[in-house]
């Protein structure tokens, strides 16, 4: 156990480290841009958060022309439409998981919701709905995290709430392995929660048998 303890703090401090490093390049990469566009303003991209539209690589070994500059702005606007397309329509953008043999259907009845339970435990709290990492500054102690899917790297959020409900996941996935680590109540694949339930909301979450209630609407 000792040793165990000892590894899963090198496991994070190993991320912080990697976190280290690309604070390190997006400010190298900035500096770039601000070089490019005082030396030729007309070819530079016009917005420096276009400058991470190019690889690290094509930065740092390709001559920065004009052709590049499209390039990096193609990219950047394409990821902008992605993004726009999938706040519209989040559930749209993930493969229908499976249960056994049978497609994930709703179990949704009247305030009460059926999930996959992934980390024991029972919570009570308010709904913080999370759809993308921006979000994740609105997070308060205590509440109940309503997210289409959880990233490995909210890991710092895992020591404050209350609870986490995913509509995608499973036992196995890396939000759900986090969440047995950190002690957090956690039911995943509850198919269409996101929409259903609002900021504000008390819920409980019985993360022994799946079940999600709502007590109360915001």
């Amino acid at each position: 156990m000792r040793w165990l303890r000892g590894v899963l703090r090198l496991r994070e401090e190993q991320r912080f480290a990697w976190q280290c490093i690309l604070a390190v390049q997006r400010r190298l990469a900035l500096t770039m841009w601000r070089a490019w566009q005082s030396a030729a303003p007309h070819e530079a991209p016009q917005q420096p958060a276009h400058i991470f539209g190019l690889t690290f690589g094509e930065l740092l070994t390709a001559d920065l022309s004009p052709a590049l500059a499209r390039l990096a702005t193609a990219r950047m606007r394409e990821r902008e439409r992605l993004l726009a397309a999938w706040k519209r329509a989040p559930n749209a953008h993930f493969p229908t998981f499976l249960r056994g043999n049978k497609p994930l259907v709703e179990t949704h009845t009247g305030d009460t919701w059926q999930g996959r339970p992934v980390s024991p435990g029972v919570a009570q709290g308010r709904v913080r709905i999370v759809r993308t990492q921006q979000d994740l500054v609105r997070v308060q102690p205590g509440e109940v995290v309503v997210a289409p899917t959880a990233d490995p790297g909210w890991a710092p959020m895992f020591e404050q709430i209350a609870a986490l409900v995913t509509e995608h996941g499973s036992l196995l996935s890396h939000a759900a392995v986090l969440a047995r680590e950190y002690g957090v109540p956690t039911v995943m694949g509850v198919h269409g929660i996101v929409e259903q339930v609002a900021d504000g909301d008390m819920v409980l979450v019985d993360a022994y048998e799946g079940n999600i209630v709502r007590l109360k609407s915001a």
